[in-house]
């Protein structure tokens, strides 16, 4: 298991630990396996009730993990969360309910361990650090306690919240799911419309011995009911909703009620879903690093090593890049030596955003002939291929130093201006540059507003160009 932070707060309780307010820890697991793991820690302003958030359990469930997503990126005033936007990340790549077998039904002990179980063990430690636990889903058809037609009966399972019982008791306390089910469905369907997309109660008493719901013991909200003693609801919107944008809109409704009875109070997110697009993505070839945009076909030659580093898409989560013919779904940050031609595709979640080809050649690209900056970033002197992009953290110390080694040939970093120089020559080499929007204009920003050209030359003969992107 490749984990990127240090797993203590899984054994032993987060209160021994001080946290800053407020704060967002991004911890990740299984990198570079088609099961990787995001789980996103938010501590808000004042410390208060904690809750556990859990998307994409079920690959063909986008409400769910797209729902989850947007609360990554919110400020708490009050209380913390854990986010898993992405549970079963194969499956959503597939977009398939459960490529391996249905995850949410892997939650029992005894059982024979599959390469999926590594996260259902994580989350399992997980529920044992939090006060109450909402698992977002999309369910088919419309939820009725009654039989309406076959798209709305009991048989159903969208546009519902699920409970295993309607009071349980444990550690000799009682937890009425009922309640704060019902309250939690009174005030959402208030902001609902169309009545036909109201949201049902449903009860699967769990533990009654004749209850038709026996395959629901089971699962992530029963396991943590039962093992944990913590307050646990299933949430579905249906899946013949119209659109992706209404099954965020009804989680976030519910979301937000549930947020109001444990007393989180989030900076309450906007729905913003763009198109996604691959722009381009940053790999090492014989540890040289080059970017490559979206829909290149490149050339290589047989036998040098390639490794995906970076994807930039319009997106920050959800992303990957498949090598194909080369292990599984996920190669991002593996070690693949080409052997022949082959081609990279890239997702969103599900949806291919990208690709670029690899033709094996036996003249490969010549990044060296097309021209290079070389630059020092925080003391160390990197080559940057003409036409490619610089990376940086923002306050990072950068220094231009020549182009194609040619000390005759100027540098500008547009938009920078020098100070305590007596004339300013559009010549930027040898100055200390601190990677901040505050020294540049803002007029020259491109992109995303955090991006700059460097062009070697002039104007009127500008022999080289890469960009500058500073990264928040």
């Amino acid at each position: 298991m490749i984990i990127r932070v240090l797993i203590f707060a899984l054994i032993i309780p987060i209160t021994l630990f001080a946290v800053d307010r407020p704060s967002l820890k991004h911890e990740v697991y299984l990198e570079g396996t088609d099961y990787e793991l995001h789980i996103f820690k938010i501590y808000g302003k004042e410390p208060g009730k904690k809750g556990l958030i859990v998307g994409g359990i079920q690959g063909d469930e986008p409400g769910g993990y797209l729902s989850a997503d947007l609360y990554v990126d919110a400020w708490l005033e009050k209380g913390d969360l854990i986010i898993i936007p992405r549970a079963n990340f194969k499956s959503i790549i597939l977009f398939n309910r459960g490529i391996d077998g249905d995850m949410n039904r892997r939650f029992i002990d005894n059982k024979t361990k599959h390469e999926m179980d590594q996260v259902v063990d994580i989350i399992q430690k997980l529920m044992s650090e939090v006060d109450f636990f909402l698992h977002l889903h999309d369910g088919s058809g419309f939820y009725s306690p009654v039989y309406v037609d076959k798209l709305r009966n009991p048989y159903r399972w969208g546009q519902s919240i699920i409970v295993d019982a309607e009071k349980y008791i444990c550690n000799n306390k009682e937890i009425d799911l009922g309640k704060i089910a019902k309250e939690v469905i009174k005030e959402t369907n208030k902001k609902i419309k169309e009545k036909n997309f109201h949201f049902e109660y449903l009860n699967t008493d769990t533990d009654n011995p004749t209850t038709r719901y026996k395959d629901m013991r089971k699962t992530a909200t029963y396991y943590a009911l039962k093992n944990y003693c913590i307050p646990s609801f299933g949430l579905e919107t249906s899946k013949n909703l119209p659109d992706d944008k209404t099954k965020i809109l009804h989680k976030t409704y519910l979301i937000n009620e549930f947020f109001k009875i444990f007393d989180i109070k989030p900076e309450l997110p906007p729905i913003k879903l763009p198109i996604p697009e691959l722009k381009s993505i940053k790999v090492l070839i014989d540890d040289k690093p080059i970017e490559i945009k979206n829909g290149y076909i490149f050339n290589v030659k047989k036998g040098v090593k390639l490794k995906i580093e970076e994807i930039n898409s319009n997106y920050k989560r959800g992303l990957s890049c498949d090598i194909l013919g080369f292990n599984g779904l996920n190669d991002k940050g593996l070690d693949y030596v080409v052997q022949k031609d082959t081609e990279i595709k890239c997702r969103k979640d599900h949806k291919i955003i990208g690709s670029i080809k690899l033709h094996v050649a036996d003249e490969p690209e010549d990044l060296e002939e097309n021209g290079y900056f070389e630059i020092s970033v925080n003391g160390t002197i990197m080559k940057i291929y003409n036409n490619q992009k610089l990376n940086v953290k923002i306050n990072d110390n950068i220094v231009l130093l020549n182009f194609n080694g040619d000390s005759n040939i100027p540098i500008n970093l547009r938009g920078f201006v020098p100070t305590n120089i007596k004339s300013n020559d559009g010549d930027d080499r040898n100055i200390n540059i601190i990677a901040n929007n505050k020294y540049f204009m803002k007029k020259y920003a491109l992109e995303n507003g955090n991006t700059y050209e460097i062009i070697a030359g002039t104007l009127d003969n500008i022999k080289g160009r890469i960009l500058l992107s500073i990264d928040k």
